[in-house]
């Protein structure tokens, strides 16, 4: 038996399909990994907005997001605002305690 650089090549040089099947599936690998990275990244976008804020201007930010999502939450028709604002209190570091039970109390209601 061959070893070293030699039957390596000779290998490849008998099995062409093989080699291009394993480049394909090296090559989709490879790109899901570079697609949940990519969407992990644009995921926490506002995050790292945030967390880059001057911490008066969100703080101020916060407070008024969070007077907002409190009387939009009392409307049943504005439910989906309602979520979308609680989402986005949730990515805030002054998400304390308190915003935290609001928002389990109003985005993750047990349904029937």
């Amino acid at each position: 038996m061959a070893s070293g650089p030699h039957a390596r090549s000779s290998w490849i040089s008998r099995n062409p399909s093989r080699v291009i099947d394993l480049l394909r599936s090296l090559v989709l690998v490879l790109s899901g990994i570079v697609v949940v990275a990519v969407w992990g990244w644009l995921r926490n976008a506002d995050s790292r907005a945030l967390a880059s804020m001057d911490p008066d201007l969100r703080r101020d930010l916060f407070q008024r997001s969070r007077a907002e999502a409190e009387v939009l939450c009392t409307r049943p028709e504005l439910a989906e605002e309602c979520r979308t604002r609680l989402e986005f209190l949730e990515r805030f570091p002054e998400c304390d305690a308190s915003c935290r039970n609001l928002v389990v109390r109003r985005l993750h209601r047990p349904s029937r």
